[in-house]
């Protein structure tokens, strides 16, 4: 991985695991030796190696410092560059993307349904300040809780503790990513075809993009996640 490179894998490890960004905020001087143990993994790989930790298709480390290895080690030993090779295409000398909904990694992040159908029942919309909204933070906090609809109507609200799922794309690329989760133990979490029209685009928790989403679209699909 180049430095950008590591830097777009780091950001994706935190959102899985977001207790290592604090962790590491502690321990700045390991960033230096976390990327020189990943110099010579690919950034697909490396997304692969996290969904398997976070999936539980292989253990969890022990201890954050630990993480590297583990994804090193994973992803050297799966040898899945080729399958993942990013392939470079270029238009008016411009890199482009074979795919541009996933820019050909073979998967994409979506808002958790559950999520997004409480701040939409909730609010009618994602508020740019959801995350530290009261009703919110109660349901996160409190698995009793339980908070009043637009409608007027009392429900329970307990929250997954996941913001955002994985998906698989549906380029070829996408295919082969699908496919690959299963080889190796169950199926990664969430790990169903995405669909634009059923599933809104993480799009890093963007309110504003989700509230648009909401406004064009009617259905939040279904997904195995039974949080």
């Amino acid at each position: 991985m180049t430095s950008d490179e590591f830097r777009t894998w780091l950001d994706y490890h935190t959102q899985a695991f977001p207790a290592i960004a604090d962790w590491l905020g502690n321990h700045s001087s390991q960033l230096q030796f976390w990327q020189k143990a990943l110099r010579d993994v690919s950034l697909a790989n490396a997304k692969m190696a996290t969904d398997a930790i976070f999936s539980g298709s292989i253990t969890r480390p022990q201890g954050f410092g630990n993480h590297p290895a583990v994804i090193r080690r994973y992803a050297k030993d799966q040898r899945p560059d080729q399958l993942y090779a990013r392939r470079e295409v270029f238009f008016d000398g411009d890199q482009a993307h074979v795919c541009p909904t996933c820019e050909d990694t073979g998967h994409v992040l979506i808002w958790n349904p559950v999520v997004l159908r409480f701040l939409n029942s909730t609010y009618g919309e994602v508020p740019d300040d959801w995350r530290s909204r009261k009703e919110v933070r109660d349901a996160y906090r409190d698995p009793e809780a339980t908070y009043r609809t637009r409608r007027g109507e009392k429900v329970p609200c307990k929250l997954p503790a996941q913001e955002w799922l994985n998906t698989a794309c549906t380029c070829d690329t996408g295919h082969e990513y699908a496919q690959s989760t299963k080889r190796y133990g169950r199926q990664i979490l969430g790990m169903l075809p995405y669909d634009k029209n059923r599933m809104c685009a993480w799009s890093n928790g963007r309110a504003e993009d989700a509230t648009k989403w909401l406004t064009e679209n009617e259905a939040i699909a279904w997904t195995t996640n039974k949080s």
